[in-house]
C-alpha cells in the first residue's frame, strides 16, 4: 500500500480532471485515451522495477517475505487510476447516482473481501489481494457504467494529434499538480512516521486512528461536494457567469454542516472515542480535539480547492503546499524539540489551519478580481 499510495491519484498525471473541462466531447474522449495510457504506462513502469527489484524492495523495508505481494501495487495503480479516469468522465455527464453507487459497491467490495480472504488465509495477502479484488470489481462497475456506446464513442473519436495538442494545452496539470499531490502524499505519511520516531509507536497509532476517523466522513462527503462543485463551476465559466454566488453557498453549507461535529469533538472527543472504540482510544480522542481545526479547515476548503484549475492557480497552489508542509514540519518539530506530542500535533493542526483558510481567501480573492470582466461581458 505504501508503494502504490502516491503513485495511485497521479497516475494520469492528472490528466482525468481536464476531461470534464474540455469544451468539446471529443476532446473529452481524448483525454480519456491519453490519460488511460499514461495509467497503464505507469503502471507497467512500476511493475517492471518491482520484477526486477522486488526481493531488494523488500530486504530493505525489513520484510523480505512480502516480495510477492509487491506485485500487487501496480495493479492497485492500474485499478485506481483507471477509475479516476472513468469518474472523471461520468462526472462530466452528470451522472452522479452511478458514480456514488459505484463507489460505495467498490467500498463494500474491498472490505467483504478482505475480511473474508483474511478469515480464509494469511491476514496480510488478505489484506492486499482483498483490496485488489474489490478494486478490479469496482472498475468493472465503472466500466459498465460508461456503458457500449460510449466506449464506442471514445475508440471513434481516438486522434493521435489531437492528444498531442491536448497534452499541450493541460500540462499544467502534470506540471503543478502532480508535484502537489506527492507533497500531500510525503505530509501525511511523514508526521506519524516522525511521531513514532521521537515519541513511540503508540503516539503514531493514536495519531494514525484519531485522522483515519476524521477522515472518513471528509472523504465521502467533500469528495462528492467537490466533484458536483467542480461539473457546475466549469459549466459557468463556460457560459461566462460569475462563480462568486455558487461558491460562497457552497461554502457555507460545508461550515455549516462540518461545525456540529467539529464542535462534539472539541468538547467531548475523548469521551466519545472512549465510548464507540473502547478506553484503549481515549486518547486518540485528545489527539482529534487538536486536530478538528485542520480537519474543518480542510472541509470547508473543498469547494474552493475545486476552482484552482479553472482560475489556472495550480502554481500559486504549489507553492503555497510547498509553505504549507513546511510550516507544519516546523510546528511539529517545536513539539518534538519541547517533548510533548501534543503540541507537536496542535501546531501542526494550526499550521494547517492557517493555510488552508488562506487557500480559501485566495480563491475567493481571485474568483472576485474576475468579477468586473464577468459582469460587463453579461450586461453586453
Amino acid at each position: 500500500f505504501s508503494v502504490s499510495a502516491p503513485f495511485t491519484e497521479v497516475a494520469s498525471l492528472k490528466y482525468e480532471v481536464a476531461i470534464v473541462q474540455a469544451r468539446e466531447e471529443k476532446d473529452a474522449a481524448n483525454l480519456v485515451v491519453l490519460s488511460g495510457g499514461i495509467v497503464t504506462a505507469i503502471a507497467l513502469l512500476i511493475a517492471a522495477v518491482i520484477a526486477v527489484s522486488g526481493d531488494w524492495i523488500a530486504e530493505k523495508s525489513g520484510n523480505s517475505a512480502a516480495a510477492g505481494l509487491l506485485l500487487v501495487a501496480p495493479a492497485l495503480v492500474f485499478c485506481t487510476g483507471w477509475s479516476n479516469v472513468l469518474v472523471s468522465w461520468l462526472n462530466r455527464g452528470r451522472s452522479y447516482v452511478r458514480i456514488s453507487a459505484s463507489e460505495v459497491c467498490r467500498s463494500v467490495f474491498v472490505i467483504v473481501l478482505q475480511i473474508g480472504w483474511g478469515l480464509y488465509e494469511n491476514a496480510a495477502r488478505g489484506l492486499a489481494l482483498g483490496r485488489l479484488g474489490g478494486l478490479i470489481l469496482g472498475l468493472s462497475l465503472f466500466c459498465h457504467q460508461v456503458g457500449r456506446q460510449q466506449w464506442a464513442f471514445i475508440v471513434r473519436s481516438f486522434n493521435g494529434r489531437t492528444i498531442r495538442n491536448l497534452a499541450r494545452e493541460y500540462r499544467q496539470y502534470p506540471t503543478y499538480d502532480v508535484p502537489r499531490e506527492f507533497l500531500i502524499s510525503f505530509s501525511a505519511s511523514i508526521i506519524p512516521i516522525l511521531l513514532a520516531m521521537y515519541f513511540d509507536a503508540a503516539s503514531a497509532g493514536l495519531y494514525w486512528f484519531a485522522v483515519r476517523i476524521l477522515e472518513a466522513p471528509k472523504t465521502l462527503i467533500g469528495k462528492s461536494v467537490r466533484r458536483v462543485f467542480f461539473r457546475k463551476a466549469v459549466a459557468l465559466e463556460q457560459n461566462n457567469e460569475f462563480l462568486l454566488p455558487a461558491l460562497i453557498k457552497v461554502t457555507a453549507g460545508l461550515f455549516g454542516l462540518g461545525l456540529i461535529p467539529a464542535a462534539a469533538i472539541i468538547l467531548f472527543g475523548p469521551g466519545l472515542f472512549d465510548l464507540v472504540f473502547g478506553s484503549g482510544w481515549r486518547e486518540a480522542g485528545v489527539y482529534a480535539q487538536y486536530l478538528i481545526l485542520w480537519w474543518l479547515s480542510s472541509f470547508c476548503a473543498s469547494a474552493a480547492n475545486s476552482l484552482v484549475p479553472i482560475l489556472r492557480l495550480q502554481r500559486v497552489t504549489l507553492l503555497l503546499e510547498m509553505f504549507g508542509v513546511g510550516l507544519r514540519l516546523a510546528g511539529l518539530a517545536v513539539g518534538i524539540i519541547l517533548g510533548s506530542d501534543i503540541l507537536a500535533i496542535a501546531l501542526c493542526s494550526i499550521a494547517a489551519f492557517l493555510v488552508n483558510t488562506g487557500r480559501i481567501v485566495q480563491i475567493f480573492y481571485h474568483v472576485i478580481k474576475r468579477a468586473p470582466t464577468r459582469m460587463v461581458a453579461e450586461t453586453q
